[in-house]
């Protein structure tokens, strides 16, 4: 039982490695997809998809790895860093969301990437046909936060039952 468990576990972790969410309207999405890195437990991270035109994802906890189909055309995709370099004590490697401007060709398979320094990074979009860098950011400041996908303290609320 725990073997079959466990390869059930491994074939669903498998799977959900890059999820791919369709937004589009087109029938020929541009897709976009995050950048990822894991070199073990405690050392992971890349960049992260804020929002592609009008449609904001924001912080939210998803998927590592994403890719987003969205519809062609020029577009902004705000981007984040996101990273655990080992030992965050609860504080982890972020910047504030940039803003790239891009045109997204029809069927057009796109990721985004980052030059990750010690304490800034540089964000770029790429075309995976063609290998070719389309747009990148300037040096972004890295900083150490709490995790953005955490709640804040919970609040418990007490009832008190009224005679």
């Amino acid at each position: 039982m725990k073997i079959t468990s466990g390869l059930l576990l491994s074939a669903c972790l498998m799977s959900s490695a890059c999820t791919t969410m369709n937004y589009a309207t087109s029938t020929t999405p541009a897709s976009v997809q995050e950048e990822w890195i894991r070199e073990g437990v405690t050392i992971w991270g890349g960049t992260r998809i804020y929002s592609i035109g009008n449609l904001e994802f924001g912080l939210m906890a998803r998927e590592n790895d994403m890719t987003f189909k969205v519809d062609p055309g020029s577009t902004s995709v705000k981007v984040f860093y996101y990273a655990n370099r080992g030992n965050a004590n609860s504080l982890f490697w972020q910047t504030d969301p940039v803003s790239l401007d891009v045109l997204l060709k029809p069927n057009g398979r796109y990721q985004v990437q980052g030059v990750y320094g010690e304490t800034t990074v540089r964000f770029k979009i790429v075309d995976l046909e063609s290998k070719v860098v389309l747009v990148e950011s300037s040096e972004t400041q890295v900083v150490r936060r709490p995790n953005p996908f955490m709640p804040g303290p919970w609040i418990v609320p007490v009832f008190v039952p009224v005679k």
